[in-house]
C-alpha cells in the first residue's frame, strides 16, 4: 500500500496482505496478449538510447571546455561504468522483488504456474515476467516506507526539473530559426514573445503525445536514433573543418587558444552535465515493460549508456577544442552563424537548420518518454501493491501523463536559464543513481537471505558484479563525492 495512507480501509486491507492472494497471480503475472507482447531488442536499444541522450548533451561542449580536454573523456567514462552499475541493481531488485511477491503467493495459498520466466526455488536463477515494479515500490519493498518516501520526493522533482529543461530547449531552438530566416532577433528568454510562442506550440504538440505509449511512438523513437547520430558526426565534423582553416564564416570561427587539458574548478560544471547526460536510473522498469524478451534487458542498459557515451566524447571534445571559451552554452546555438550571410552553397543552410532546430525534434522524441517514467512512479505511489493493475488502466494512465507532462511547460515559460536548471537535474541524479540503486541491492540479498534462507538469490542475471559489496561502496563514495563538488561549486 502506499507510505502515506492512514485510512481504516486500507490499513485492513494491507494488514489482509493488500491485493487478495488468488487475484494477484492473474493481475501481475499474467502472459501478455499478442498484442502487446513488446518491441524487439533493436528498438528496445532506441528506446533506452534516446532515454539517455536527450539534449542534456548539448551541454557537453561547454562543460568540456570547462572541465579540460583530457579530464572531460575520464570523467564521461567512470559516470558511464558507474551508470551500468546503478541500472544492473535496479534490475536485480526486479528479479528479486518479483521472487520474493510469488513466493508469498504460493504460502497464501494462490495457484501459480512455475513457467519458465518466473523461477523462484532449485538451480534456477530469478527472471523478470509481466510484472514490473517502479524503482519506488522497490525502496518500499526492500527499505521500508523512508526509503520509498525519499527516493520519491527526489526522483519526482529531479524530473520535473528534467522536462523543464526540455521544454526549454525546444522552445530555444525554434526561436533561433527567426533570425536565421531574417525575421529579427530573438533573447532566448521569458522576455522575448517568440519564445513564449514557441513554448506554447511545443505544448501543443509534445502533452498529445505524452499520453501515448513508447510501444506505439515505436517508428519515431527509431528514426530520432539514426538522426542523432547524423547531427552528432555532422557538428563534429564542421566543426573540426572550422578548427583545420575551412571557411564557414567569421561567426562560425575557431577560438584561440583551445581549452587546457585539466581543470579541476570546472569540475562543478563537467559532472552535473555529464550525469545529466548519461542518466537511465529510473527508467529500467519502463524499458523492461516495453522489451519483449527481458532476458535481453542488460544489451539494452549497455547499448543505452555506453553508445551515447561515445557520441558524447567525440562530440564534447571536437566542439570544446574548436571554440573553447566561445563554446555556447547549448551547443545547437553555436552553428546560428554557421555560414550565414557568407555562403551560398546549397548545403550550408540544410546543415545549419538542421543543427539548429534538432533539439526541438529531439526533445518531441524524449519528452513523452520521461513523462511515461514520471507517471509510473506517481501511479506507484497512489496505489501501492495495485500499481500494476492501475497502469494496465489505458484511461488513467493517459490521465496521469497528462497531468503531469504540463507544470513543467509552465515553469519553463517562466524561468529559462538553461545551466541552472541543469545544474538542479544533474546533483539531484547523483541521489537517484548513486545512492538509492547500491542500498536497494544490498538491502534486497539481505531480505532475500532472511525469507529463502539460503544464498540462491545473492546473484541473477542482471548482477554484473558478482554481489560483491565493494562495488556499491565505490558508486555510494563517489556519487556522494561528486555531488559535495557540484554543491560546493554553486555556493
Amino acid at each position: 500500500m502506499p507510505w502515506w495512507t492512514k485510512s481504516p480501509e486500507r490499513a485492513a486491507l494491507r494488514q489482509a496482505g493488500g491485493t487478495p492472494m488468488d487475484s494477484r497471480y492473474e493481475l501481475y503475472h499474467r502472459t501478455r496478449p499478442a498484442a502487446a507482447a513488446g518491441v524487439s531488442l533493436p528498438v528496445a536499444c532506441c528506446i533506452a538510447s534516446n532515454l539517455v541522450m536527450g539534449s542534456g548533451f548539448l551541454s557537453l561542449p561547454y562543460a568540456f571546455a570547462r572541465g579540460g580536454l583530457a579530464l572531460a573523456p575520464v570523467v564521461v567514462a567512470l559516470i558511464g561504468g558507474m551508470m551500468m552499475l546503478a541500472c544492473s541493481w535496479e534490475a536485480e531488485a526486479m528479479a528479486r522483488a518479483e521472487a520474493l511477491e510469488v513466493r508469498a503467493l504460493r504460502r497464501g495459498g494462490a495457484t501459480v504456474p512455475s513457467p519458465a520466466r518466473l523461477p523462484t526455488t532449485g538451480s534456477k536463477a530469478p527472471a523478470i515476467s509481466n510484472r514490473t515494479f517502479e524503482v519506488c515500490e522497490l525502496c518500499g519493498i526492500f527499505g521500508g516506507p523512508i526509503l520509498e518516501a525519499g527516493y520519491s520526493i527526489v526522483f519526482l522533482v529531479y524530473y520535473g526539473a528534467t522536462l523543464w529543461a526540455y521544454a526549454f530547449v525546444f522552445a530555444e531552438s525554434t526561436s533561433t530559426f527567426a533570425p536565421l530566416a531574417g525575421a529579427g532577433a530573438c533573447e532566448h528568454d521569458v522576455a522575448c514573445p517568440l519564445y513564449r510562442w514557441c513554448m506554447l506550440f511545443f505544448g501543443i504538440i509534445a502533452v498529445p503525445l505524452s499520453v501515448l505509449e513508447p510501444g506505439e511512438q515505436a517508428e519515431f523513437q527509431v528514426f530520432m536514433s539514426g538522426l542523432r547520430v547524423i547531427v552528432v558526426l555532422t557538428m563534429s565534423f564542421t566543426a573540426a573543418a572550422a578548427a583545420l582553416g575551412a571557411d564557414f564564416g567569421p561567426e562560425f570561427a575557431p577560438t584561440r587558444p583551445p581549452p587546457p587539458l585539466v581543470r579541476l574548478a570546472g569540475l562543478g560544471r563537467l559532472l552535473p552535465a555529464s550525469i545529466f547526460a548519461q542518466n537511465l536510473s529510473g527508467s529500467v522498469p519502463l524499458v523492461s515493460r516495453e522489451l519483449a524478451d527481458r532476458d535481453q534487458l542488460v544489451q539494452v542498459i549497455a547499448w543505452g549508456i555506453f553508445g551515447p557515451s561515445v557520441a558524447y566524447v567525440l562530440l564534447g571534445a571536437v566542439v570544446a577544442a574548436t571554440f573553447g571559451g566561445d563554446v555556447a552554452r547549448s551547443a545547437n546555438v553555436q552553428w546560428e552563424g554557421f555560414c550565414y550571410g557568407q555562403h551560398t552553397d546549397a548545403w550550408a543552410a540544410p546543415v545549419r537548420y538542421l543543427i539548429v532546430l534538432f533539439p526541438a525534434l529531439d526533445v518531441l522524441s524524449i519528452y513523452p518518454l520521461n513523462v511515461a517514467v514520471a507517471a509510473n512512479t506517481i501511479m506507484s505511489l497512489a496505489a501501492g501493491d495495485r500499481a500494476d493493475k492501475l497502469q494496465r488502466r489505458t484511461t488513467t494512465r493517459r490521465l496521469v501523463r497528462f497531468a503531469f507532462a504540463i507544470p513543467p511547460i509552465l515553469g519553463a515559460a517562466l524561468v529559462s536559464d538553461f545551466s541552472k536548471i541543469i545544474a538542479v537535474a544533474g546533483s539531484l541524479v547523483f541521489f537517484i543513481s548513486c545512492a538509492f540503486p547500491p542500498l536497494l541491492s544490498v538491502l534486497g540479498k539481505r531480505l532475500c537471505r532472511r525469507k529463502f534462507g539460503d544464498e540462491r538469490l545473492d546473484t541473477t542475471p542482471f548482477t554484473l558484479d558478482g554481489g560483491r559489496l565493494w562495488p556499491k561502496g565505490v558508486v555510494l563514495v563517489g556519487g556522494a563525492t561528486a555531488a559535495g563538488v557540484v554543491l560546493a561549486s554553486s555556493l
